[in-house]
């Protein structure tokens, strides 16, 4: 392991006390459901994620200036769209009703994960 991932490394720790804190308040306030993947799942998820962002932007940063292309914008996209897909199904499977909001917000982030992956599978030709 070398210095930048083992730097990372430690952050990650503490992201995911962070995350861990904040998510403990949204559902302390009701906010999203209480199970083992909403309190332990998301902030493992956050931790990876940002763990393998970071780990990218670092290793170019010795080489090159940061650059975010459009392929690296449209994943991050795409990995937020399903992670709100997941954040939905949650909470209708917890609380076991369908609402209006649910309906709108699931077909915004649905549709926003198919623009994403129709703009990486555009760009991924050229």
């Amino acid at each position: 392991m070398n210095k930048i991932m083992a730097e990372e490394l430690w952050r990650g720790i503490a992201v995911f006390f962070i995350t861990l804190f904040f998510m403990s308040i949204l559902i302390t306030g009701r906010l999203i459901p209480a199970s083992f993947f909403s309190l332990i799942g998301i902030p493992l998820i956050v931790v990876v994620l940002h763990f393998i962002v970071k780990i990218y932007i670092r290793r170019n940063e010795v080489y090159k200036p940061k650059k975010w292309s459009l392929k690296v914008l449209i994943r991050i996209l795409a990995a937020i769209c399903l992670f709100e897909i997941i954040i939905a199904f949650m909470s209708f499977t917890t609380y076991g009703k369908i609402s209006t909001s649910f309906i709108v917000w699931f077909a915004i982030w649905f549709i926003l994960l198919l623009i994403s992956i129709i703009l990486y599978l555009l760009r991924k030709n050229k």
